[in-house]
Order: C-alpha cells, then sequence, then structure tokens
C-alpha cells in the first residue's frame, strides 16, 4: 500500500520534471532553429 503510494508521488514528480525539462528544450531547440536559419 505505502509502496504504491510513493510509486505514484514518484511517477508524479518525474512527469512534472519532464514537463518543465520539455518546455526548456523547446525554448533552447527553438533558439537553435531560429539560429540555425540565419547561419
Amino acid at each position: 500500500m505505502s509502496i504504491d503510494k510513493q510509486l505514484l508521488r514518484e511517477t508524479l514528480s518525474i512527469s512534472e520534471g519532464n514537463r518543465r525539462n520539455r518546455k526548456r528544450a523547446e525554448r533552447i531547440f527553438g533558439e537553435k532553429r531560429v539560429l540555425g536559419g540565419w547561419g
């Protein structure tokens, strides 16, 4: 029971972290794409 709650908490924290990383990656890749277009 407690293991399931711990797993759920870790899964939620991981998904939240992935959401932040995805936004940061999209911003970085977007900048690179713009710079690449000018380059």
